[in-house]
């Protein structure tokens, strides 16, 4: 295997880790969600110095960026926020595996716009993903375990929250692959970054539990934003030699990494419904983003591309989703 199957490899096992610490969290989850990102924004930015190139000399803070183009950069920056923000509350109404998996049904959302907006010539795989992911959507739907209210059982409003969260991201997604064609990536992600930090934080202060009371809840905060960032460098240093087919494979197993942790850590066992949905609809997203749809324009070819390759769990087509 490439050395960028085993960066992908690390990059979803990180990311797996996830509901787990949304679950243990001493904060709401939209405060999870802001210092996770307001941690990660000096990394962010020393990495974009570190690889500028020099001017007279010296090296920049941020390779320059028009105004129109920052601003389109914070505002995938919000959209961002509120997948994170829905997501982390999906995983705390809902069962870890599917909150994961239906989050995980960004990439067909991407790949539906690029039919009916950018005007993309779908294939028969696109439609027949679409179909078995719904039917897998249906069926997750149908079964009920603990009563309601209950953290892990299956509701429909956390389930519901993880779709929502999708919609945001593949809006978010959407803008950032137009961005990266343009701009080096470091750069949008920290533009992001503070974008969706500062998205997260009116919500995060509308929450009772928005700052840690001790040392362990500041602790634990930091951890949470440096296994994201070691998420984000693992997918960036794959994605230089790993196929966007190879990774969308992996990527997939993120659910199924998540659940386990979840059964191990809190018991969590999904129901024999639950199990067949999420089966379903991981199927559903692989033969969907097999398809490789024509492109009305030729610009338009790269974002068809990256709808494949790219995890749930990041902030821009070579960072981590939301997870």
């Amino acid at each position: 295997m490439p050395v960028g199957f085993w960066f992908m490899c690390l990059s979803v096992f990180c990311s797996a880790f996830g509901p787990i610490l949304v679950r243990e969290s001493p904060l709401g989850a939209s405060a999870t969600a802001f210092w996770r990102l307001a941690f990660m924004i000096l990394p962010a930015l020393l990495l974009a110095r570190q690889t500028s190139p020099k001017t007279d000399g010296r090296k920049r803070w941020l390779a320059p960026m028009p105004p129109g183009d920052i601003a389109l950069s914070l505002l995938a920056g919000a959209l961002y926020a509120a997948d994170l923000v829905l997501w982390n509350g999906a995983v705390l109404r809902t069962t870890v595996m599917e909150a994961s998996v239906l989050v995980m049904l960004y990439p067909l959302l991407v790949a539906l716009i690029g039919v009916w907006v950018l005007r993309q010539q779908a294939g028969w795989r696109l439609w027949l993903g679409c179909a078995t992911c719904f039917t897998g959507i249906v069926v997750m739907s149908l079964h009920r375990g603990l009563p309601s209210g209950t953290v892990g059982n299956s509701e429909s409003t956390g389930n519901l929250m993880a779709i929502s969260a999708a919609f945001f991201y593949a809006g978010s997604f959407l803008i950032t692959a137009h961005l990266s064609r343009r701009h080096a990536s470091l750069t949008v992600t920290f533009w992001q970054g503070l974008g969706a930090a500062l998205g997260a934080l009116p919500l995060g202060l509308a929450e009772n539990r928005f700052l840690p009371v001790d040392l362990h809840g500041w602790l634990y905060m930091l951890g949470y934003s440096a296994l994201t960032l070691a998420a984000m460098l693992a997918l960036v240093r794959s994605l230089k030699t790993l196929s966007a087919a190879l990774a969308a494979i992996l990527a997939y197993g993120l659910p199924l990494l998540a659940s386990l942790f979840a059964a191990v850590l809190f018991h969590e066992l999904p129901t024999t419904g639950s199990v067949i949905g999420g089966g379903v609809i991981i199927f559903g997203l692989a033969l969907a983003t097999r398809d490789k749809p024509q492109p009305a324009k030729p610009q338009i070819a790269a974002i068809a591309q990256r709808t494949a390759g790219e995890p749930s769990m990041g902030s821009s087509p070579k960072t981590v989703t939301g997870l």
